[in-house]
C-alpha cells in the first residue's frame, strides 16, 4: 500500500450506510463521507474545494440502471437520477 494514499483523506459519495467506507477504514485510509440521499442531503449541493482528497470511492444509486425500474415507475415511485457523469466531475481532488 502506498504511504502518500493514507496522507490525505479520501472522499466517499453515495456511501449509503457505509460498508465501502468501512473497508477503506480497516485498510488505513481516513474516510470523509460526502452528502448522501439517504441521510437527507443532495450531491448535487456538494461543492468541495480542490486539493483536500487524496481520492474517492463510491457507488451511485443504481436505480438508473436496474431493469426493475420499469416495475417502480409503473407503481408510482420516483426513482433516482443519473448522477454519475456531470455530478462526479464537479468534485475536484
Amino acid at each position: 500500500m502506498l504511504r502518500n494514499a493514507l496522507v490525505l483523506p479520501v472522499l466517499s459519495l453515495f456511501s449509503g450506510i457505509g460498508l465501502l467506507d468501512q473497508a477503506f477504514e480497516e485498510s488505513g485510509f481516513m474516510v470523509v463521507r460526502g452528502p448522501d440521499l439517504l441521510w437527507g442531503d443532495d450531491i448535487r449541493d456538494f461543492h468541495p474545494q480542490p486539493g483536500h482528497f487524496g481520492g474517492i470511492i463510491g457507488g451511485p444509486p443504481c436505480q438508473a440502471f436496474s431493469r426493475l425500474r420499469y416495475l417502480a415507475e409503473y407503481n408510482g415511485y420516483q426513482l433516482s437520477p443519473n448522477l454519475i457523469g456531470s455530478e462526479l466531475r464537479r468534485v475536484p481532488v
